[in-house]
């Protein structure tokens, strides 16, 4: 899967499509969680392939969307099931204001970050070198 840069600031990105509906989400591995905005999320709810659900951590209660996000949009046929797909759990909170702060400054809008669970759940590595992720 290819990846591009952000303009400006050359933050690595993906976009992934949630049924049909395309998100761009930059590539943190710094960051331990995966977090997207609360338009988003909301959006995302009401969509097939989402459920709300909510985790405590750091002794504060974070509410989350489980979504499946895939490399290609869905087209209602076998395909959606046979082709690339990531499961992710995306956070709203602290990452959620980091991410109204890079659309501020990035010519492409940004809607969440991939941290470092999504990369380890999917068995995804970081190829700087060719800007892709590999399976």
């Amino acid at each position: 899967m290819d990846m591009k840069l952000t303009k400006p600031g050359d933050l690595p990105y993906v976009t992934l499509f949630h049924n049909k509906e395309p998100y761009n989400f930059v590539i943190d591995s710094g960051s331990t969680l995966s977090w997207i905005t609360n338009g988003v999320m909301a959006v995302m709810l009401l969509q097939p392939e989402a459920v709300p659900t909510s985790t405590v951590l750091a002794g504060e209660r974070k509410h989350a969307v489980k979504a499946t996000l895939r490399v290609n949009p869905t087209i209602g046929t076998d395909e959606d099931y046979t082709a690339q797909k990531f499961s992710v759990s995306l956070f709203c909170g602290v990452g959620t204001e980091k991410i109204e702060e890079m659309n501020r400054h990035v010519s492409v809008p940004i809607h969440g970050i991939l941290g470092s669970d999504f990369l380890y759940d999917n068995s995804l590595k970081v190829d700087y070198s060719t800007m892709t992720l590999l399976a």
